[in-house]
């Protein structure tokens, strides 16, 4: 899986005027895998009754690499 920025992500987001975006890290990591794991949807706005808005991914997480297993994160466009 091609690593993507959530920069990159939020973009797409923006250009195709979509709201929701999938975060992925390592499945086996206590810290990232509540948050990414194999994939979790989460709103931009913070407007969607079925997903978590962005906002709850901690910063350390946002930034792409994992701060306890150093594993990449990648953020996806959710295109339903």
């Amino acid at each position: 899986m091609q690593h993507n920025s959530l920069e990159e992500a939020m973009q797409k987001c923006h250009d195709w005027n979509i709201d929701l975006i999938i975060m992925f890290s390592s499945p086996s990591c206590k810290y990232c895998s509540k948050f990414g794991g194999r994939g979790h949807t989460y709103s931009l706005s913070g407007n969607s009754k079925r997903y978590k808005p962005l906002s709850v991914i901690p910063g350390d997480l946002v930034i792409g690499r994992c701060p306890e297993c150093e594993c990449a994160i990648s953020f996806h466009v959710k295109v339903i």
